[in-house]
């Protein structure tokens, strides 16, 4: 049996190795409310004391806005049935940033209930930086910066499970970019694209997500949007084309097609996706 000497000094290293870690290592007391122990990194991390953790509400009050109730419901949710449990979340840094954090939690029962929650906190923006790259970059249309086919097809499997009805899908595709590129050259051609792409977005708001489709084919999808709006919409984007004309000493003039279609209550986007791509064709048509 080790002394008392040899006690503390075994204690003593331990902690020295517990706080050489670059990580956050922390100990909750569900019943006081009380943070036992946060490590002096939480200092050097986000910013903060380890004093200054000051019960519950301290941790669920920093986390971002848009991860703060999916992280706190699931975090409680699994103390409650005794699971240990890893998630990811936003916190915010005394300087106002946010970091990125995976926090690993250990729960600890007593007498069948949860007693206390232990972890450690590990700061992973850098790497959750470099994962945003390369998904954007997965994501995107070289040429035009919008998102690609790839990303609409996850987004239209994402929103038919979601509660964003109604929905609404344009489809556009550029008139006569065939005679552009025989006359002036693929280089004129794509700045057509560019061009086309910048006017559509100049129309659309914050959530709404547009992607290029094809070589001069683009497609928006408007979440919580009625067909009213979206015709309303289309309208800009042709009135956009109108000013884009009118400013631009452009060897051609440039138009698109359009096709609209909405879907309600669940009802399969892909569907609502190929109505609205038949009735671009069909306006397509028409001005032949």
């Amino acid at each position: 049996m080790c002394d008392t000497k040899d006690y503390f000094e075994k204690e003593k290293n331990y902690k020295r190795l517990a706080e050489s870690v670059n990580a956050i290592l922390w100990e909750y007391d569900i019943e006081t409310d009380t943070w036992e122990y946060v490590s002096p990194q939480s200092e050097k991390i986000l910013g903060y004391k380890p004093n200054e953790w000051t019960g519950i509400d301290f941790w669920v009050n920093h986390i971002h806005k848009e991860d703060r109730e999916a992280a706190k419901s699931y975090c409680l949710e699994c103390t409650a049935r005794g699971e240990d449990h890893v998630f990811e979340y936003r916190f915010r840094k005394r300087d106002g940033t946010y970091a990125w954090i995976r926090d690993e939690v250990n729960v600890i029962i007593k007498e069948k209930a949860p007693e206390k929650i232990t972890g450690f906190m590990i700061d992973f923006t850098k790497i959750k930086r470099l994962e945003n790259k390369i998904r954007d970059l997965s994501f995107k249309d070289h040429l035009t910066g919008l998102y690609n086919r790839r990303y609409l097809d996850n987004e239209i499997n994402r929103l038919n499970y979601s509660r964003k009805y109604p929905i609404s899908i344009i489809v556009g595709d550029l008139d006569k970019l065939k005679i552009i590129n025989d006359n002036y050259g693929h280089k004129m051609g794509d700045n057509y694209i560019k061009k086309a792409a910048k006017a559509i977005q100049q129309t659309l708001r914050k959530e709404d997500i547009v992607s290029r489709t094809g070589g001069d084919e683009f497609v928006v999808l408007l979440p919580k949007t009625d067909k009213i709006t979206t015709k309303n919409i289309c309208k800009r984007i042709k009135e956009e084309f109108q000013e884009l004309n009118a400013r631009e000493n452009l060897p051609h003039p440039i138009d698109i097609s359009l096709g609209c279609s909405t879907v309600k209550n669940n009802k399969n986007i892909n569907e609502c996706y190929e109505k609205a791509d038949r009735k671009m064709y069909k306006n397509k048509e028409k001005k032949k």
